[in-house]
């Protein structure tokens, strides 16, 4: 008889998680996910109105609108994770329950003590970058955002103005309105400026002009081809003037520093300096984590 090659069976290496435990983390982050997902829209898309809604009453820049979405939503990452990571394990055991699933796999030998491994699995993970969020990047990104809203509020006025609205200078003794300005250049276009000067309310008005800066770093709002109408229309003493060029000097404004408050030091620090804020800073980055 021809002797044929014996076949041997290849036995499976059993698999260090088991269905159970596999289908558990599964739906946890899918859960997870889905949650974090819509609460991130929701606390994005609030603070994108307020945002918005400071930015068109020229208390911030327009340009600056969405580096402060995403240093706030920084911020609250670490506690829209500990809401999600709740919510993510409370919706799959309830649907386990509901779905009679849970019988099912109590009837299979599966104890409740073997759901502690698949929901540490998943939790740990989670509430180790919860902390990583709470201790070290959000009072970075708190931090960033104080300075960048220094650094705005340090713009000149004419830098600071947003396109076709009404602004107020710093020193509260005039009104600008510049409708647009090209990028990339120093020009501007259709242009309202009203101060008072020499006892005198003056308004003028010009097609176009352009930003200037003396070697000295003086900086001026040059008006082209415009009217000065000074006085009260009616009274023997109201002028209209036109001018070819007229320069309106820019007051700069230095740059604040930022005071460091608790909720911007780094975790060291508040450990190092023990005042009753910066404990109870402390024990809120720390609560978080322990929370979740």
């Amino acid at each position: 008889m021809p002797d044929y090659p014996q076949t041997h069976r290849i036995k499976s290496k059993p698999s260090r998680f088991g269905l159970f435990h596999r289908a558990l983390v599964s739906e946890f982050a899918g859960n997870g996910l889905l949650v974090f997902t819509v609460l991130l829209g929701i606390v994005a898309v609030s603070q994108l109105i307020r945002l918005l809604s400071d930015a068109v009453s020229g208390r911030i820049a327009v340009d600056g609108v969405l580096a402060l979405l995403g240093f706030s939503a920084m911020n609250y990452l670490p506690v829209l994770l500990s809401i999600s990571l709740f919510i993510s394990i409370l919706l799959t055991l309830s649907r386990c329950y509901r779905d009679s699933e849970m019988v099912v796999w109590q009837c299979s030998g599966t104890g409740l003590t073997r759901w502690i491994r698949p929901v540490l699995w998943y939790a740990v993970p989670v509430v180790a970058v919860i902390a990583l969020l709470s201790l070290v990047l959000s009072p970075w990104a708190l931090q960033k955002a104080d300075e960048f809203k220094n650094k705005l509020e340090s713009r000149d006025d004419v830098a600071a103005a947003t396109p076709g609205t009404f602004r107020e200078s710093k020193q509260a003794d005039r009104i600008y309105f510049i409708e647009n300005v090209s990028a990339g250049s120093n020009r501007v276009g259709n242009i309202f400026v009203q101060a008072e000067q020499n006892g005198k309310l003056g308004t003028m008005v010009a097609r176009q002009g352009l930003q200037e800066t003396l070697p000295n770093g003086d900086r001026f709002l040059v008006m082209l081809n415009g009217t000065r109408y000074e006085g009260v229309p009616g009274q023997r003493d109201y002028n209209i003037i036109e001018f070819e060029r007229y320069a309106i000097r820019i007051d700069s404004v230095p740059v604040k520093q930022a005071q460091p408050k608790a909720r911007t030091m780094p975790t060291p620090e508040l450990w190092r300096n023990p005042t009753l804020w910066n404990l109870s800073e402390l024990e809120w980055r720390l609560g978080l984590p322990i929370s979740a």
